[in-house]
C-alpha cells in the first residue's frame, strides 16, 4: 500500500525480495518456535484502498482503478513472473486484479518459506478477511465500473477457492460497528449477524474443519446505548460455531470501541459469568485487573523496593517432577534464563510477556520481573537447583 513505499506485490513475484527473504527464513528458523505469518492485514478492509495493486506493474491504488483510469480487470498476467505455474489458476479476466494479486502474494511467501526453505514452524492464516455490511448491496447498485470492480474485489468465495493449500488457519475479522468515524450507517444486530455467517458460510463451504481464529472482533456504535447489546449478539454468535477456536477483541476512541466505556465489559463478563467452563481465557486490563476462569491464583506485595510474588497456590505446578528441565540451560542479553524446552524467555523474544506472571507451557512460574522466585529451593530431576534468591544452578555448576 502507500505506506509501505518500494514494496509491491510484482517484485515479490519475479524474487526482487528473496535476498531479504532468506536472511527472514533463517531468524524463523533460528526462533524455532510456532509463528502465525499473515501476508498482509485485512485486505478487503483496512488494506482496501490498495489490495494487492493495481496497474500493469502493480503500483496503483483502487482509487486509480476506479476513478482515474476505469481499470483494474485483467492487468495481472501470471505470465509476466518467474514460477508462472504457482498463479496459473489466476489472471481472471473478470476478477478484481488488486485481490488476484494479494492471493499470489499468499501463494509466493508459502512456496518460498514451506516448500523451498523447509521451514515447518510457520501458521499461514487468511489475512483477516472482513465481514462487510453493504447498504445497499452491490447487486442492486447501478452496474458502473466502479460499483462492479468494489464487488469483485469483496468476493469471498474467490478468495477462499484459490487460497485452498496455502493456510494453516482460517482468520476472519468481524465489526460491530456502524461507522468509521467519518460515516455513520444505521445497521441493526441482525445486518451484522448476516453479514457475518454469510461470509462463513462461504468459507465452511469449501473448509469446515479448519480452526477459526477472530484475529480482530469490535462490537461498538455510535449509540453507546448499542453497546451491551452488540456485546451480547456478537459472543453469542460466536459461541455458537465450534469451528471457532479463538478470538482476540478490537477497540479503539472512535465510535464507542473501548470495551471497557458504555457498559462494553460489563456485559463481556456478564456472557463470561453466564458461560463458565465454556471459555479458556484469561485476560488482563490496563489497570490490571485479571478476568478470567482459568487465572493463576497469586498476591503481589514489594520488599526494598522490589515486586515479589507469593506463589503458594501455586507451589503443585513446581515440585521435582522436571516441571522445568536444565539439561542446557542458556542466559539471554537480559539474564533471563532459558531451558532447553523454552520453559522461560524475556518478553524481547516476544514468546511471554512479563508485565504480569504467567504459567507456561511446561508449568514453570514467571514472575514479571522476568525470573523465578520460589519460596523454597527445589531440585529437579536434572539436578538444576533453583533457591530462593532466583539463583538458577544446572548441574555443571555453571550458571
Amino acid at each position: 500500500s502507500p505506506i509501505h513505499e518500494g514494496f509491491n506485490v510484482d517484485k515479490l513475484l519475479n524474487g526482487g525480495y528473496d535476498e531479504k527473504l532468506e536472511r527472514v527464513a533463517e531468524q524463523f528458523r533460528e526462533f524455532g518456535k510456532p509463528i502465525f505469518f499473515e501476508t498482509c492485514r485485512e485486505p478487503n478492509g483496512v488494506l482496501g484502498a490498495y489490495y494487492g495493486g493495481f496497474g500493469l506493474d502493480g503500483t496503483e491504488s483502487l482509487d486509480w482503478a476506479t476513478i482515474k483510469s476505469n481499470r483494474g480487470f485483467n492487468q495481472f498476467n501470471p505470465q509476466n513472473y518467474k514460477n508462472s505455474d504457482l498463479y496459473k489458476d489466476l489472471g481472471n479476466p473478470d476478477i478484481c486484479d488488486g485481490l488476484e494479486r494479494t492471493i499470489a502474494a499468499q501463494r509466493y511467501y508459502y512456496w518460498y518459506f514451506v516448500e523451498q526453505k523447509g521451514l515447518t514452524n510457520l501458521s499461514f492464516e487468511t489475512m483477516g478477511w472482513t465481514s462487510l455490511v453493504f447498504d445497499p448491496p452491490f447487486e442492486s447498485r447501478p452496474q458502473t465500473h466502479e460499483n462492479k470492480l468494489f464487488a469483485s474485489c469483496q468476493n469471498t468465495t474467490f478468495f477462499f477457492e484459490k487460497l485452498q493449500g496455502y493456510y494453516d488457519w482460517i482468520s476472519l475479522n468481524w465489526y460491530l460497528s456502524d461507522g468509521d468515524g467519518e460515516v455513520v450507517v444505521n445497521t441493526t444486530d441482525e445486518e451484522f449477524v448476516d453479514a457475518f455467517l454469510n461470509t462463513l458460510n462461504i468459507v465452511q463451504s469449501f473448509d469446515s474443519t479448519t480452526p477459526i481464529l477472530i484475529t480482530e472482533l469490535g462490537m461498538c456504535s455510535f449509540d453507546p446505548t448499542k453497546v451491551p447489546s452488540r456485546v451480547d449478539i456478537g459472543m453469542n454468535t460466536i459461541k455458537q460455531i465450534d469451528q471457532i477456536v479463538a478470538f482476540s477483541f478490537w477497540g479503539r476512541g472512535i465510535a464507542n470501541c473501548l470495551l471497557t466505556e458504555n457498559g462494553g465489559l460489563d456485559a463481556l463478563l456478564k456472557h463470561f459469568n453466564d458461560n463458565k467452563g465454556f471459555y479458556k481465557s484469561c485476560f488482563t486490563l490496563s489497570d490490571n485487573t485479571v478476568y478470567g476462569d482459568d487465572c493463576p491464583s497469586f498476591s503481589i506485595g514489594e520488599v526494598d523496593g522490589l515486586t515479589t510474588i507469593d506463589y503458594s497456590e501455586l507451589i503443585p505446578s513446581i515440585d521435582d517432577d522436571s516441571d522445568i528441565n536444565f539439561s542446557n540451560p542458556n542466559i539471554n542479553d537480559n539474564n533471563t534464563v532459558i531451558d532447553d524446552n523454552n520453559a522461560i524467555i524475556d518478553d524481547d523474544d516476544s514468546d511471554i510477556n512479563f508485565s504480569n506472571p504467567n504459567i507456561d507451557d511446561n508449568n514453570a512460574v514467571i514472575d514479571d520481573d522476568g525470573d523465578i522466585n520460589f519460596s523454597n529451593p527445589t531440585i529437579d530431576d536434572n539436578n538444576a537447583v533453583i533457591d530462593d534468591n532466583n539463583a538458577i544452578i544446572d548441574d555443571d555448576g555453571d550458571i
